[in-house]
């Protein structure tokens, strides 16, 4: 009882502390987050189990879209009138980054795991920029439908229609992974190169400030440490098998993969191998990086889910609904 009241009055005290002045942030921001309904990107403020959503943040403009760096130092936006923008994000306040070169409309945006480099992509065309968050320089283009057919055309067979499922970057903007018609593919330095096929439910994730990855589905888990067109794929150990993968992130040190399917999170040392269950009392829907934590469903009307992984005190608690203030 004590440690619930405890809970409350900390939550009321954010709340005071967050709305004594609107559109600034004076304390503790866990990350940020796209708000549908305000057509804003909101602050997450306190720590996690005692935290609530702070004022939009102010851009002079309605948000159609946005893609939140997993450091919560950027985000690309998609204002209301089209156009495309670049944003550095601190203490809940915003400065606009150049995006000189950028393509107007991508129509999938996929940051790195520090979010040091970004991938705008259309229709398979794909421009990688580095050196985020303080500028944004064009450092490689590519077009993933000509990888994707690179080994069809090698083994005689025609071209399909493309269908891109998921994809990750890596932090130095090298290599992009991506699952193509249900195959995964590596593309960038050394040339494009296939991997798996293993259905168009696979998820692919990089671990920061390297080249290891992991390519997840609901059969297997596989590592590939320091990613080239030799690499073969390490099983970590068995757990159960996982329907609906949701995604897959490892913790900013990259000792940890976590892996949100079926009911539930499960965390994979990468010492050892062996998967931990995290109780969950939501089943998740994305697993994306949000500053210090891990975000587990897009905010609408209910509460937001996030994992706080905390070495030892690993666990899934939430921000209470956003509602329509601000």
């Amino acid at each position: 009882m004590a440690r619930r009241i405890g809970l409350v009055l900390t939550v009321a005290a954010l709340a005071a502390w967050g709305n004594a002045q609107p559109g600034q942030v004076g304390g503790p921001v866990i990350g940020y987050v796209f708000d549908g309904s305000a057509h804003a990107v909101r602050p997450v403020l306190g720590i996690p189990g005692a935290a609530l959503f702070g004022s939009s943040v102010t851009l002079g403009y309605d948000v159609a879209s946005a893609s939140i760096s997993p450091a919560g130092d950027s985000a690309v936006v998609m204002a209301a009138d089209g156009s495309l923008h670049l944003i550095g994000l601190s203490g809940g306040a915003a400065a606009e980054i150049s995006l000189n070169g950028a393509m107007r409309k991508p129509d999938r945006v996929v940051f790195s795991p520090s979010g040091t480099a970004l991938a705008l992509i259309t229709n398979g065309r794909v421009q990688i920029l580095s050196g985020l968050p303080a500028t944004a320089t064009l450092a490689a283009t590519m077009d993933l439908g000509t990888a994707a057919s690179t080994q069809a055309s090698a083994q005689g067979g025609k071209r399909p229609a493309t269908v891109f499922g998921s994809m990750a970057l890596s932090d130095d903007g090298a290599l992009l992974l991506f699952v193509a018609n249900g195959t995964v593919h590596l593309a960038g330095a050394g040339g494009p190169h296939s991997f798996d096929t293993a259905g168009r439910e696979t998820v692919v994730a990089f671990a920061p400030a390297g080249h290891d990855a992991v390519l997840a589905t609901k059969t297997g888990v596989n590592l590939l440490r320091s990613i080239d067109s030799t690499a073969t794929p390490e099983p970590l150990a068995p757990a159960a098998p996982l329907d609906n993968i949701a995604g897959a992130a490892f913790s900013t040190d990259g000792k940890t993969l976590f892996l949100a399917g079926g009911q539930g999170i499960t965390a994979f040392d990468l010492s050892t191998g062996a998967p931990t269950a995290i109780v969950s009392d939501t089943i998740p829907t994305v697993l994306e990086r949000m500053g210090g934590v891990y975000r587990l469903n897009d905010l609408g009307s209910g509460p937001l889910w996030v994992l706080d992984p905390a070495p030892g005190h690993q666990r899934v608690v939430f921000v209470p609904a956003a509602g329509g203030s601000e």
